[in-house]
C-alpha cells in the first residue's frame, strides 16, 4: 500500500504525515546495513517496522516537526519500549518518499535501523 493522498493530520500547525508502506534497506554502519526494511506508517498514529524477519509495532506522534516514534511493549523485538526515539521526518512530493534522521534515540538498535532510513511505496 503506497501512501498516495493519505496523510495522518497531527494538529492544527504541523504538516501532516504521509500514511502507507515504505520499503528500503536498514541504513549503512548497524549489523543489518543493507537489509530490507519496511516501514508500515498508520494514519491512526501506529507504525510496524520489519527487518530481517523480525517485526516491530509501536505508536509515533509529530511535535514541532519531530517524528517520534515509541516501541510497543509487547511487540517481541522491542526496544526501549519506554523512550522515544525522535527523528527529523523528510516527505517527498505526494507521499513518494520518506526518509528518517536521528535527532536523539537513546535505543541503539532501533536508531541503527531507522537513522539514514530512505523508503518508497
Amino acid at each position: 500500500m503506497g501512501c498516495g493522498g493519505s496523510a495522518a493530520p497531527v494538529g492544527p500547525d504541523a504538516a501532516p504525515v504521509c500514511a502507507g508502506t515504505f520499503s528500503g534497506t536498514a541504513p549503512a554502519g548497524g549489523p543489518l546495513a543493507g537489509q530490507p526494511l519496511v516501514l508500515d506508517i498508520a494514519a491512526d498514529g501506529t507504525f510496524t517496522r520489519t527487518i530481517a524477519g523480525s517485526i516491530v509495532v509501536g505508536h509515533w506522534s509529530l511535535t514541532a516537526g519531530t517524528f517520534a516514534v515509541q516501541d510497543d511493549e509487547t511487540s517481541p523485538m522491542a526496544y526501549f519500549h519506554d523512550v522515544f526515539g525522535q527523528y527529523a521526518l523528510t516527505q517527498g512530493a505526494g507521499c513518494a518518499s520518506v526518509s528518517l534522521a536521528a535527532v536523539a534515540d537513546p535505543c541503539d538498535p532501533r536508531r541503527l535501523t531507522l537513522d539514514g532510513f530512505r523508503g518508497a511505496p
